[in-house]
C-alpha cells in the first residue's frame, strides 16, 4: 500500500507537467536554477495544500527561478490574516546551507526590507504585497517542502526557532515531506467536517429514494448560487469540499471557459447542458416544509464545475443573478 501511495503521488505530480511547461513558456524565460520538474512539484504542492486554486491563481503564486530570494511560491489568501511562503526542493533531505540561505534571504528581503531590484519580477511583485500585508497585521506562515521523507534536524530546528523568536510577524513554520503530502493527498488528514447544508427545495420534480422511512438519495435541481455559497462556507471553516473526490481539480482551462460561457449565454438552460453534480453525505433529513438537512456533503463528481464557479463569482455571490437563474 505504501508503494502504491507513492506511485499515486508521483502520477499526480507528473500530471502537472503540462501546466508547468505552459507557465514557463508564458514567462518566456529559461531559468538555470529551475526546470519543468521543479515547477510540476511546486504546482502539485500548492494544489494539495489549496485544491481550490485555479490555474491563474497557481501561476501568480509561483516565484521560483533565478534570483527568487529563496522563495519558490507565495500564497496570500484574501480572507485570512496570513501569508504563506514556500521553499520547495525536489530532495529527500534538508540541507543546512539551503535553510540558512533561505533564512538570510527572508531577513534581507522581507523583514529588513533590503533592496529587491535585482530579484526576478515575480518575487518582487509578491514581496511588495508581503510587506504591505505585514504592515496591516498579517502573519507569515512558512512551509519548507521536500519530495522525499525527511527528518527535521536539531540544528535546522534551532535556525527556524530563532527566526520565529526574532520576528513576531512569523506565525509558524511547517516541514512538508513525502509522508505529509501523501497524508493530505490520499489519506486526506484534514479538519473534521461538520456541516449541515440546509436546502430549500422548490422543484416538485424531486426524486427521493427511501428505505424504511430513511432518505437514501435525493435527486434535485439546485441553484448555482447555493453551490458557490456551500464552497464559500467550507473555505471559511478550513474544510475541503472534495475530500472524497478521487480525481480532484483537473485544471482544464477549456472546460472552465466552456462552463462560464454556457452560464453567460444560456443560464436558464445550464442544467440541460451540464451532466450534474454528485454528492455523498452522512445523512439526509427533511426538517420542515421544503427544507432538507444534508449533513457533511462532499462533491465526488463535478469538482471542476464547483471550483470554476467559485473562482469566477466568489467576490460577488449574492449580487449575481446568473447564479440564481441557473441550476444544476
Amino acid at each position: 500500500p505504501n508503494n502504491l501511495k507513492k506511485e499515486l503521488l508521483e502520477r499526480f505530480i507528473s500530471s502537472k507537467k503540462s501546466l508547468a511547461k505552459e507557465i514557463r513558456k508564458e514567462r518566456d524565460m529559461v531559468y538555470r536554477n529551475s526546470s519543468d520538474n521543479a515547477y510540476s512539484l511546486i504546482i502539485s504542492i500548492l494544489s494539495i495544500l489549496h485544491p481550490e486554486l485555479s490555474n491563474n491563481e497557481l501561476k501568480k503564486c509561483i516565484t521560483d527561478g533565478d534570483k527568487d530570494g529563496s522563495i519558490d511560491a507565495v500564497y496570500i489568501p484574501k480572507r485570512k490574516g496570513i501569508i504563506e511562503l514556500l521553499e520547495i526542493k525536489n530532495s529527500d533531505s534538508l540541507n543546512y546551507k539551503d535553510i540558512k540561505n533561505f533564512i538570510n534571504d527572508l531577513e534581507t528581503y522581507i523583514f529588513q526590507e533590503g533592496d529587491i531590484r535585482n530579484l526576478n519580477k515575480f518575487i518582487k511583485r509578491n514581496i511588495t504585497k508581503i510587506r504591505k500585508g505585514i504592515y496591516s497585521g498579517k502573519k507569515i506562515q512558512i512551509f519548507i517542502c521536500r519530495k522525499g521523507k525527511i527528518k527535521l534536524q536539531e540544528n535546522i530546528k534551532k535556525l527556524l526557532d530563532g527566526l520565529k523568536k526574532e520576528y513576531n510577524s512569523i506565525k509558524d513554520f511547517r516541514v512538508i515531506d513525502e509522508e505529509e503530502l501523501i497524508k493530505r493527498f490520499i489519506e486526506e488528514d484534514l479538519k473534521k467536517i461538520e456541516y449541515n447544508w440546509k436546502l430549500k427545495i422548490k422543484d416538485n420534480k424531486k426524486l427521493i429514494d427511501k428505505d424504511k422511512g430513511i432518505i437514501k438519495s435525493l435527486t434535485i435541481k439546485v441553484p448555482l448560487h447555493k453551490i458557490v455559497k456551500l464552497m464559500e462556507a467550507y473555505q471559511s471553516k478550513g474544510m475541503n469540499l472534495f475530500e472524497k473526490n478521487v480525481r480532484g481539480f483537473q485544471h482544464s482551462s477549456s472546460l472552465s471557459n466552456s462552463i462560464i460561457r454556457t452560464l453567460n449565454d444560456r443560464p436558464n438552460e445550464f442544467h440541460i447542458f451540464h451532466n450534474g453534480l454528485s454528492f455523498v453525505c452522512d445523512n439526509i433529513e427533511k426538517s420542515s416544509g421544503k427544507i432538507y438537512d444534508i449533513m457533511n456533503p462532499q462533491v465526488i463528481n463535478g469538482c471542476q464545475t464547483v471550483i470554476t464557479l467559485y473562482n469566477a463569482f466568489k467576490t460577488n455571490i449574492t449580487k449575481t443573478n446568473l447564479l440564481k437563474k441557473a441550476c444544476v
